[in-house]
This record gives C-alpha cells, structure tokens and sequence, in this order.
C-alpha cells in the first residue's frame, strides 16, 4: 500500500470523526438535555440506595495437635495392621480449613445458621437503618414487622414466609470470605445495612463454625475410640495392642482438645469491628456511570436523528 493511499485513509477517518463531532455539535441541546437527564436519573438512584455496611474478621488456622500424630501411626503400622487383617482408621489428608470454609457457604450451615439466630426479617426486607436511633426500617411491601407478618406476595404462596432458598441466595449475596495472599490468614466478611448487624453477624459465624467443626471431631474421635477398642478385645498380638492403645491415646487427645479449645478451627487475629463508614454504594461513581451512558446515548440519538433528517429532505 503506498504513503498516498494511507494518508487519505487516515484523512478520511479524520475526516469522519469531525463530521460526527459537527453533527453532535449541531444538536448539542439535544445531547445536553438528553445528558442532564441521566445525570438527574443516576442522583435520584444514587440518593435512594441505602448505605451498606462491611464488617470483617482476620482469622487463622488454628493449630493441630493431632493429626500428625495420627498419620503418622497409620502410615508406620498400617502395614502391620492390614496382615492381622485390621483396618486402621485414618484421619486422612482432610484439609481443614478448606472444609471449613466449604461448610460455612453450605446451605445447611447457612439455614440453620439463620433460623437459630431468628434473622430472617433482617435478611430479606430491611429497607434502610437509622443511625441516630438505631433502628431498621423495613419495605412495607415485604414485611410487617409490628405483626411479624410476611406481606409480599411471593412469600404469601409459601406458607406466609420466605423458604429457606431465598434466605440462603441473599445470605451467599452479602457473605464473602477470602484467603490472603502470601498467607494462612482468612478474611470472612459480612454486609448488611446495619453495622451493627454486621458486625455481630461475622462474630456468630466464626463462633458456629468452630462449634460445627468441634462437634464434628467429638463424634469422629468417639467413634474411632469404639472401633479401636473393639478391635483391641479381638485381638492378642501384643504389638498390635500396644499399637491400638497409641491411637486410642491419640483420639481422646483430640476429645480433650476440642473440650479446651474455645477457638477449635479458626483463631481469631483481628476482631469482627464496627465499621463507622459506609462500604456501598459508589454514589459518585454512579453519578459519573451516569453520566458518561447519557453522553452516549444522546449521542447516538443525535447522529441518527441526523441521518433520518437527511433522508426526510
């Protein structure tokens, strides 16, 4: 392609882009008015969007006591186990932590989480929250909360009360946990209109999962505790014994461990806190989002405003 050809390309788009900025120029009343418009439009939805509240907490791993204990018994006398033709229990290669926060996002965890704390109003028809008196407003059209009375019609066709699947799809909406990078810390998040909610929300979340998580080893170690004794009343290898004494011992470690440990999966690092400043919404952001889709539009209703005059004429 010769120089002559691309210069009256690059003329010709040139040429293109100042016909378009004539023709914007030409109906920049239009395109102002059009503009004003949404900006008005992204004020109004920008002023009646509640504030939104983010309380977090910084949490570790807690440390296991046992569980290196156990492997390794079960790798070094497995072998020796298996040829009396036993099967010891293991407590594997679990991670945790990871089971954890798996168990958190859980619509078991969730549900019973929500219906134990009776949150269900709070969750699904908060409309805003007053600082000065702290109190919750809540949508009329949802919920009537001088009766305890579930108003909208979607809930009417359910017994007169949300299911338990609109209160786990919001909860998922406003819960965020996150690991940190170059770390083992963890993040666990909650937003709600109300900091207050907020913030005693994400400390009852850290309180159950260490509770659900402790239950869990209690029952797994007791279980284990039978089967190993079991097997210890079947069988005279004294080795074998002596081995199965070692995981017995091992177990109600972990029974004792879970009876002491206040913080069982998750030690707290940095407190859930009561955050004093809103987290959403964006609203100038909203209003220049605004903005910028109403120049657009506008413009694009100039041009072809334009063109539907050309062709009139």
């Amino acid at each position: 392609m010769s120089v002559e050809t691309k210069s009256s390309e690059n003329f010709n788009q040139d040429q293109g882009v100042v016909d378009l900025l004539l023709i914007i120029w030409g109906y920049k009343t239009l395109v102002c008015a059009l503009t004003s418009l949404f900006v008005v439009i992204s004020i109004v939805i920008a002023l009646l969007m509640p504030n939104i509240y983010r309380s977090e907490v910084i949490v570790s791993p807690a440390a296991s006591m046992n569980s290196n204990s156990l492997n390794s018994l079960s790798s070094q006398f497995g072998g020796i186990a298996s040829l009396a033709g036993l099967s010891l229990p293991s407590s594997g290669s679990v991670d945790k932590v990871s089971l954890a926060i798996e168990i958190i996002k859980s619509r078991e965890f969730i549900n019973n989480f929500v219906e134990k704390y009776k949150i269900l109003p709070q969750l699904l028809a908060v409309s805003s929250w007053d600082r000065e008196s702290n109190k919750l407003h809540y949508d009329f059209e949802i919920y009537n909360s001088d009766e305890n009375v579930w108003i909208a019609e979607e809930y009417q066709k359910n017994n007169k009360a949300p299911s338990v699947n609109d209160s786990y799809k919001k909860f998922r909406e406003i819960l965020s946990i996150t690991r940190m990078k170059d770390s083992s810390l963890i993040k666990i998040a909650i937003k709600h209109e109300s900091p207050y909610i907020a913030q005693s929300w994400v400390k009852a979340i850290v309180y159950e999962i260490n509770q659900v998580m402790r239950n869990r080893d209690l029952i797994e170690a007791q279980k284990s505790i039978n089967y190993l004794t079991k097997e210890i009343e079947k069988t005279n290898i004294s080795n074998m014994r002596t081995i199965l004494h070692s995981l017995v011992q091992e177990h109600t470690k972990t029974i004792m461990m879970a009876n002491v440990r206040e913080q069982y999966v998750f030690d707290v690092i940095d407190p859930a806190y009561l955050p004093e400043e809103k987290s959403e919404p964006k609203r100038f952001l909203i209003v220049i989002l605004g903005l910028v889709i109403g120049l657009i539009l506008s413009s694009m209703i100039a041009v072809v405003v334009s063109i539907f005059m050309k062709e009139k004429s």
